[in-house]
């Protein structure tokens, strides 16, 4: 029996890996092996001028082949894409500028979201149950040390990872190994493996193989992945992102995956108009309790956005504009539902920007249950409880559709 004890290595003054599993059993020296050729896998990601590389991937399961796939990676200094993540549809993946954006073949919209100081946090949040198809290089580009970067190796496959071992394998040319090992979810939780090659002399991944149900019983599932790197001064043809402005915003790949499973339905809120509204109880930006029932009697203004969505960000001055007009409008309560931002985040945005009105936390439930698909969308709600009108996009036209709801109920 194999029993988990905490490790921990020092390395010019650094803390590598502080408080992560590795089992009695395992070599201290092969672990600080494995972690110094992580960190230097790390460093060499982040500092190429530029990469392309393909990723040949296969899945079997009980010996079965079920899937193949491939990846093609670019990136360069400020720029990454990435295609043909999700067959049969294709899933786009770019970086540009600092921010993150999913777009699917089929849907007239696109994900998008901060990187930030912590990208697999970025990526994981907005990805949702798709960011195991992050490519490892495109983590590796911008992640600042290694931790959870065996996560992103294990691509999904495997869960609750730690580094097991280092080895040199190959024939004649010995090429660097790290073994990790891990829990595979697809078999209810029994251990799995990932074992990670590297060129010895670039340092890139050439290789991935992860192994499901190694404890010998069955099912088992095996899934390996190849690459194919070239490292160039520059690309043959830079990275060009056009993201229209007209496109609808989703917080998350999830909800941008269910319009294309629903055969390109609409973006718009699913709660119908005419249906009673969902009640809510909600802190604002200053601790302020906002509640449905107290705004019983007045049309309701819910705009849903978050920080990380910049078509958001730019309908906020006009929203911002709308609450001004309506200030002293004792009919009228304009309230801003975000959605994915934490509270510090979201509190921060909105004092530097100055808006006045109220910005409601942790609306994320909330917009489930209206049924939210889309960022930025707007929900009103007549003064008896039930929705009058619903749209996702732009609040161009707000103004407008507000006046004619407030003309409809005197």
């Amino acid at each position: 029996m194999r029993h988990r004890v905490a490790f921990a290595c020092v390395l010019g003054g650094v803390l590598l890996f502080g408080g992560a599993l590795v089992s009695a059993d395992d070599d201290p020296s092969e672990i600080e092996k494995a972690t110094r050729l992580l960190f230097e896998v790390s460093r060499v990601y982040s500092e190429l001028p530029a990469l392309t590389d393909e990723i040949t991937t296969s899945f079997s399961m009980d010996g079965r082949a079920d899937e193949n796939s491939k990846i093609s990676v670019r990136f360069s200094k400020h720029a990454a894409e990435a295609t043909g993540i999700a067959p049969p549809q294709t899933l786009d993946i770019h970086v540009v500028d600092g921010r993150l954006y999913l777009q699917l073949n089929g849907v007239e919209g696109v994900v998008e979201a901060e990187i930030g100081d912590d990208p697999l946090a970025s990526a994981k949040r907005v990805m949702g149950m798709a960011y195991p198809y992050l490519p490892p290089q495109i983590v590796l580009r911008w992640a600042t040390g290694i931790d959870g970067v065996g996560e992103w190796f294990m691509m999904g496959m495997l869960e609750k990872g730690v580094v097991a071992g280092y080895a040199e394998t190959g024939d004649g040319v010995q090429r660097p190994e790290v073994l990790f090992e891990g829990v595979a979810p697809l078999l209810g939780g029994r251990p799995g493996t990932c074992r990670v090659q590297f060129d010895s002399k670039t340092k890139l991944a050439t290789s991935i193989v992860i192994e499901g149900g190694t404890d010998g019983s069955s099912p088992t599932f095996r899934m390996s992945a190849k690459f194919r790197p070239k490292i160039t001064a520059r690309l043959e043809e830079p990275i060009v992102l056009d993201v229209a402005d007209d496109l609808a915003r989703f917080a998350h790949f999830k909800a941008m995956l269910n319009v294309l499973l629903g055969g390109g339905v609409s973006v718009d809120p699913s709660i119908e108009v005419g249906a009673a509204a969902p009640t809510f109880d909600l802190l604002d930006q200053n601790g302020k309790r906002h509640t449905s029932d107290a705004y019983r009697g007045k049309v309701i203004v819910l705009d849903w956005w978050g920080v990380w969505c910049l078509a958001c960000t730019r309908d906020m001055p006009k929203v911002q504009a709308l609450h001004e007009k309506h200030a002293n409008n004792p009919d009228v309560v304009i309230l801003a539902m975000n959605v994915g931002d934490d509270n510090e985040r979201m509190e921060r945005y909105w004092g530097e920007n100055n808006y006045t009105f109220a910005a409601l936390h942790d609306a994320d439930e909330l917009a489930d249950r209206f049924g939210i698909k889309a960022f930025p969308s707007v929900v009103l709600i007549g003064p008896d409880g039930g929705v009058v009108h619903v749209e996702a996009g732009s609040a161009s036209d707000l103004d407008e559709t507000l006046s004619e709801v407030l003309e409809s109920i005197r």
